[in-house]
């Protein structure tokens, strides 16, 4: 199998942010929020393509070091730990603006938007168990059946 896909970040970029911000946004504990750091940067170590390793590298050792952003308070959220939610976002955008994109310029509206996302886009796989009599009688349940 070719892993020339790893390289290309037009195909595994967006899989990538998914995963970076779906930590993020969960990363409430000390614990949840030193993951989220370790796995940031276990992703830049790990990203094939050099010249977004490079962006990725100077990034976290700048501007975006993980460590600033785990205990962060936001004004008038004080109560809230959206610190690594806001590094993603904030290093989302950086990667955006680097490769002439627009950025999510509403942090609320992005975090918003990206924690209420419920369901499935129309990938095609049936998330619904369908069980058959004959199944039932045997106890049995088949899941993604077509």
């Amino acid at each position: 199998m070719s892993t020339d896909v790893y390289a290309d970040m037009t195909k595994a970029g967006l899989g990538i942010w998914f995963c970076i911000h779906t930590m993020a946004v969960r990363a409430k504990t000390p614990e949840t929020k030193r993951a989220y750091a370790d796995f940031v940067t276990m992703i830049c170590e790990s990203l094939r393509c050099n010249t977004c390793h490079g962006h990725c590298s100077m990034y976290l050792q700048n501007t975006g070091n993980v460590s600033k952003f785990l205990d962060l308070k936001i004004e008038g959220h004080e109560d809230e730990e959206l610190g690594c939610a806001y590094h993603s976002w904030a290093f989302h955008n950086a990667a955006n603006m680097h490769a002439g994109k627009a950025p999510h310029t509403d942090f609320y509206g992005w975090y918003r938007s990206f924690v209420g996302a419920k369901g499935c886009s129309e990938c095609g796989v049936k998330h619904t168990p369908e069980i058959s009599s004959k199944e039932r009688a045997k106890g049995r349940i088949m899941f993604f059946s077509n």
